[in-house]
C-alpha cells in the first residue's frame, strides 16, 4: 500500500462526481455509505474543508473473480481503519477515513439501507463524497490513466472498460 499525504486544499471536490455512483454503481440505494443515504457533497465538501490533511492510501490490486475482489477491498478497508485508529491514538481524535468503493465492513446480510449496523467501522465511499477521483489520481497521485480508470470498472453493471477487467485501484483517504 502506498500513502501520500496532501494539504485538503488540493482535493477538488465536485457535485458531478455523484452522477458515478447514481448512474450504474451496483451499490446506489443498496448500501447506507453510499448515495443516496449518505451525507450529501455540499455537507461533505463541509466537513472535509474542516481538515487540514488528508493521507491518500492507494494500491492497484490484481484479482480473479468478484469474490477475490470484494475480499481484497475488504482488507485495504481493515487497513485503513486501523490507520484511521493509529493516528487517533497519535492525538488526532476526529480522524476520519473514506473507503475506496462501497462500504464491506458488514456481510449483504447484515446491511441494512435504512442505518449502518456497525457505525464504529462503516465509512462512506470516496466517490460518493464528491472528491474528483480522476483529478486525483492524475493530477495529486501522477498516476497512469489506466490505473485510475481501473477505479471505476467493477463498480459498473455494464462495463466500458474491458481491458480493466483483473485490475483495481484500492484508494481510501483519511482526514486529519
Amino acid at each position: 500500500m502506498h500513502i501520500k499525504k496532501v494539504p485538503v486544499v488540493s482535493l477538488e471536490i465536485k457535485a458531478y462526481t455523484r452522477l458515478q455512483c447514481m448512474l450504474g454503481c451496483l451499490h446506489y440505494k443498496c448500501n447506507p455509505m453510499c448515495p443516496p443515504s449518505c451525507l450529501d457533497t455540499a455537507r461533505t465538501k463541509e466537513l472535509i474543508n474542516s481538515y487540514e490533511y488528508a493521507n491518500i492510501y492507494f494500491d492497484n490490486i490484481e484479482f480473479d473473480n468478484k469474490f477475490d475482489l470484494a475480499q481484497k477491498r475488504k482488507a485495504f478497508q481493515v487497513k485503513l481503519l486501523e490507520e484511521e485508529c493509529r493516528l487517533k491514538s497519535e492525538g488526532n481524535f476526529y480522524a476520519l477515513c473514506f473507503f475506496s468503493g462501497a462500504c464491506l465492513m458488514c456481510d449483504d446480510d447484515i446491511c441494512n439501507l435504512n442505518e449502518c449496523k456497525r457505525p464504529s467501522a462503516g465509512r462512506m465511499a470516496v466517490c460518493a463524497t464528491g472528491i474528483d477521483i480522476m483529478k486525483l489520481c492524475e493530477s495529486v497521485l501522477k498516476l497512469p490513466e489506466g490505473q485510475s480508470i481501473s477505479y471505476w470498472k467493477p463498480l459498473f453493471a455494464k462495463s466500458h472498460f474491458k481491458e480493466f477487467n483483473d485490475r483495481y485501484l484500492c484508494l481510501g483517504l483519511i482526514f486529519y
